[in-house]
């Protein structure tokens, strides 16, 4: 009986309606992407014109500049 208890009680769990379930799926879907947004927000506030490392645009030729054949 205990042995069939414990089963139960891990197909509840575990199982498609379970909480575990219900948590875990939404969880691995929402997290990936608030990371994503929080990353790419704190990439910005630092690459802003007033944020902490400034980036200026270079105006090149091309790749082979310094070549000159």
């Amino acid at each position: 009986a205990l042995r069939r208890a414990v089963y139960a009680e891990i197909i509840r769990l575990g199982g498609r309606r379970g909480p575990l379930a219900r948590v875990s799926i939404p969880i691995g879907f929402v997290l990936p992407v608030m990371l994503t947004l929080i990353i790419g927000g704190v990439a910005e506030s630092l690459h802003s014109d007033t944020g902490l490392i400034q980036v200026r645009e270079v105006t090149t030729t091309g790749f082979s500049v310094g070549w000159h054949t």
